[in-house]
This record gives C-alpha cells, sequence and structure tokens, in this order.
C-alpha cells in the first residue's frame, strides 16, 4: 500500500498534467484533501484475475460529484489485472463498481463520466 502522501501526490500530479486549466480548477476545488482510503471488493473473472470471486483492494476517493452520491477514484492496484487506477464509484457502496467505469488516465475518466465536460475548454 502506498502512503498517503504518495497517493495525494500522484492524483495532484495526474489533475496538474491536464491541458484544460478551468477543468484542472474545477477539480481542485472538489478536491477531497486528503483523499478517503477504503478498502473495497471487486468481482474477479478468469478473465482478467488470477481466479474467479471477489477480491479486495484499496481505493481512494478524490473527487465527489456536485450533488451525486458519486466520486473519482485511484487505486494504485487498478481494477484487477486491467491496470486501470481511475474509476467513477459509488461514494456509500464499498464495491469498485463494474469494470467499464475504470480508465486508464484520469482524463478518459472524464471524458467518459461525462462529469465536468463542460470545462474541457
Amino acid at each position: 500500500m502506498m502512503p498517503q502522501e504518495e497517493i495525494m501526490s500522484t492524483i495532484l500530479s495526474a489533475i496538474e498534467s491536464l491541458d484544460f486549466p478551468h477543468l484542472r480548477s474545477e477539480l481542485l476545488k472538489y478536491l477531497i484533501t486528503p483523499p478517503l482510503r477504503e478498502r473495497r471488493v471487486f468481482v474477479a473473472t478468469k478473465a482478467f484475475w488470477s481466479h474467479s470471486g471477489t477480491a479486495e483492494g484499496d481505493v481512494w476517493l478524490f473527487v465527489m460529484i456536485p450533488g451525486q452520491q458519486i466520486a473519482f477514484a485511484y487505486s494504485n492496484e487498478g481494477y484487477a489485472l486491467l491496470g486501470r487506477r481511475w474509476g467513477l464509484v459509488w461514494a456509500e457502496q464499498l464495491h469498485y463498481g463494474d469494470p467499464d467505469v475504470w480508465y486508464e488516465s484520469l482524463i478518459d475518466l472524464v471524458v467518459d463520466s461525462g462529469y465536468f465536460v463542460d470545462y474541457l475548454n
């Protein structure tokens, strides 16, 4: 497990590397500081894990979506063996959610989620 300071540094670096100043500003406005670490469960299948069943990993909630019970999350381990570290999760449920809402980059998460897309200019 990475220390909280390293996770925060990784998240901030990803935000600062975004090419959109308004998006950076908006994400920083809703940034959870420090990010919330939660132990969450995901459904593992042999397609992307060493066995079928459930497995656990650490998820760090770092942005709450305004007016929603949804958060942007980071997992250093990524979603199973898929390596997708950036995800969209329900804030009140202790699971990773669907593998289709986990991405290889923060910008992919922002674009595909539909949240904050008005700031992509």
